[in-house]
């Protein structure tokens, strides 16, 4: 057993020696770091090493101060507020507050939302990656900029979705309601 751990440790040191002076197109390094497996203990080894090379389609994005992305945002928020309908002063006050700070969004990095602290858009990120298989470079996450930080902050998560966008508006409900999607299609 402790041969076979040698074994394998040799050749993975060949390969990322090899890796390392090699670029990506280069398919002559490719070949040369997968080369025959030497079997001195005659053990059913494999002959060669198989190297993947996984690829990404990243889709462009649009920016967060795209004027038909906010203007989207905008209209889904306000029919969101026509079918819910706000019953106590402390609601109608944070969907004042919530729609008339629209104006101007940031885009934040989608790395920095994986704690715990960054709840509920970290679970969102999460779920995505995991559940749906979007990849962070195809993530765009934009917060507004509002004076009233703690009556209207809103997240502006787009990621794509059959050859469109989906975008999905968080923190739109209250802290209870967080389980309800606030997500519609935007086509660029």
């Amino acid at each position: 057993m402790l041969k076979l751990i040698c074994l394998f440790l040799s050749v993975a040191i060949s390969l990322t020696a090899n890796a390392n002076q090699c670029s990506d197109s280069d398919s002559s390094c490719v070949l040369s770091a997968v080369a025959p497996v030497v079997d001195t203990q005659n053990s059913k080894q494999p002959k060669e090493v198989i190297v993947h090379k996984i690829k990404k389609d990243i889709y462009p994005l649009p920016t967060c101060n795209d004027e038909a992305l906010i203007s989207a945002v905008k209209n889904y928020i306000d029919e969101f507020y026509i079918k819910e309908k706000q019953s106590n002063v402390l609601a109608r006050r944070r969907e004042y507050f919530i729609k008339n700070n629209l104006i101007s969004f940031s885009k934040e990095n989608v790395a920095f939302y994986k704690k715990q602290d960054k709840r509920p858009v970290s679970d969102i990120i999460i779920n995505l990656k995991v559940n749906h298989g979007v990849i962070e470079e195809n993530m765009l996450l934009c917060k507004n900029n509002s004076k009233n930080v703690e009556a209207s902050r809103l997240y502006i998560l787009v990621y794509p979705y059959e050859q469109k966008y989906k975008v999905r508006v968080v923190n739109l409900t209250p802290q209870d309601d967080i389980d309800k999607e606030n997500v519609f299609i935007y086509e660029m």
